[in-house]
C-alpha cells in the first residue's frame, strides 16, 4: 500500500469513527431489536429521524473525504521507491570526512594511496540509481583499483529522492559541493589540485559531466570519466516524476550546456542501453569533438545499463566488463600522464 492510500485509510477510518460513531445496520426483520434509545425527550425527534439523519451525515463525510483524496492519489506522482536503506557513513579502508550537512550529513570517503614524495592524482566517484537510490560502495572495487595505481580515489555521497526527498537540481549542487570540498582540501589530502578526476556511473556520470560544464573554468577537473551517464530529458516520462520544472531542468541538462573548455573526456556505454540510449552519449561526443576538444567513446556491445557492475566474463565480449572498464578508464589517465 502506498503513503498516499495508507493515508487515504486513516482519514477515512478517522473520520468515518467520528460522524458514525453509535450508529450501526440492523438486520432485516429485527429493525429496532438493539436501536439506540429514543431521544424523543430531548425534543430531537424521533429514532427514525435521528438515524436518517446520521446516515445523511455519513454519506456526506464520505464525499467530502472521496473528493479530498482521490484526486491527490490519481494525480500525484508517486516515485518507485523500494526499501532505500540509510546511506553508510563509512567505508572499510578509507577515512570519511563530512563535507557537508543537508539533512543529514553528506560523507566523503578516501582511500590513500601510500605515502609518495609528489601529490597524487585523485578521482572522485559519485554511484548511480536514477537520483532516486544508490549505494555508496558502487564504485568501492574501482576506487581501490585507482588507488593501487597511486590515485586517492574517493567515494562521494549525495541526497537522492527515495532517501532525502530531492531532486536532481539538489544532487547536482550536492556533488559541485564535494568536488569543491576535494578542491579546498588536496593539500592535507596529498592531492594534486590540477589533476583531479571526475567520474560517476549512470546518474553520477550525469553528475560528474554537470558539475564540469557549470563551474567557473579555473576550477574545472583535469578530466572527466563517464561510466553509462544519464543523460536524459528531465521534462519526458519518468524523469518528469523528479520533479523538476523546465528552468531547473535546463540548469542541469548537459545537452544544453555549453562545451566551454571541456576537460578530456572518456565515455564508456553500452551500445544496447536501453535506459539511457547511446544516441545522445555520441551526439555528446560529437558536439565535444567541434568544439576542438577530445572525447574518447568506447562502446560496449550486448550489454545493457549498468554494465560496468557486471563481474562476469561477457560471453559476447570475452571480458569481465567491470574489470575491463576499470582498466580502460586507468589507462587513459595513463596517457595523460596520471596514472603511476
Amino acid at each position: 500500500m502506498t503513503f498516499l492510500e495508507e493515508k487515504a485509510r486513516s482519514m477515512w477510518t478517522s473520520m468515518m469513527s467520528g460522524f458514525c460513531s453509535g450508529w450501526r445496520l440492523q438486520p432485516a426483520g429485527n429493525v429496532g431489536a438493539r436501536s439506540r434509545p429514543s431521544q424523543c425527550a430531548n425534543g430531537r425527534g424521533s429514532v427514525k429521524d435521528r438515524s436518517a439523519e446520521r446516515i445523511r451525515r455519513c454519506l456526506l463525510a464520505a464525499l467530502v473525504i472521496l473528493a479530498s483524496v482521490l484526486p491527490l492519489s490519481v494525480s500525484a506522482r508517486t516515485l518507485d521507491c523500494p526499501n532505500v536503506a540509510a546511506q553508510a557513513t563509512s567505508v572499510a579502508g578509507a577515512k570519511s570526512f563530512a563535507y557537508r550537512t543537508e539533512g543529514r550529513p553528506l560523507y566523503l570517503h578516501v582511500f590513500a594511496p601510500r605515502a609518495g614524495e609528489h601529490r597524487a592524482p585523485a578521482i572522485v566517484f559519485f554511484f548511480g540509481g536514477g537520483w532516486r537510490i544508490g549505494k555508496i560502495d558502487q564504485f568501492e572495487a574501482q576506487a581501490l583499483a585507482f588507488s593501487k595505481r597511486g590515485f586517492v580515489a574517493v567515494l562521494a555521497d549525495y541526497r537522492v529522492a527515495c532517501r532525502d526527498a530531492s531532486t536532481p537540481l539538489q544532487s547536482v549542487a550536492d556533488a559541485r559541493a564535494a568536488y569543491e570540498w576535494v578542491r579546498t582540501n588536496a593539500a592535507a589530502l596529498n592531492i594534486d589540485a590540477s589533476r583531479i578526476a571526475l567520474s560517476g556511473g549512470s546518474a553520477g556520470g550525469h553528475l560528474a559531466l554537470t558539475v564540469s560544464m557549470t563551474v567557473p573554468q579555473p576550477e574545472q577537473p583535469g578530466a572527466l570519466i563517464l561510466f553509462n551517464p544519464a543523460l536524459v530529458d528531465f521534462m519526458q516520462e519518468p524523469w518528469k516524476e523528479l520533479g523538476l520544472d523546465q528552468s531547473q531542468a535546463d540548469a542541469i541538462s548537459p545537452a544544453l550546456l555549453p562545451i566551454g573548455r571541456m576537460p578530456p573526456l572518456l565515455v564508456m556505454h553500452s551500445k544496447q542501453d536501453s535506459t539511457i540510449p547511446i544516441a545522445g552519449v555520441r551526439a555528446l561526443c560529437g558536439r565535444v569533438l567541434l568544439a576542438d576538444r577530445a572525447c574518447t567513446l568506447i562502446e560496449y556491445p550486448g550489454l545493457n545499463h549498468g554494465f560496468f557492475n557486471f563481474r562476469k566474463i561477457d560471453p559476447q565480449t570475452g571480458v569481465n566488463p567491470s574489470d575491463d572498464s576499470t582498466a580502460k578508464a586507468i589507462d587513459f589517465l595513463s596517457q595523460l600522464g596520471w596514472a603511476r
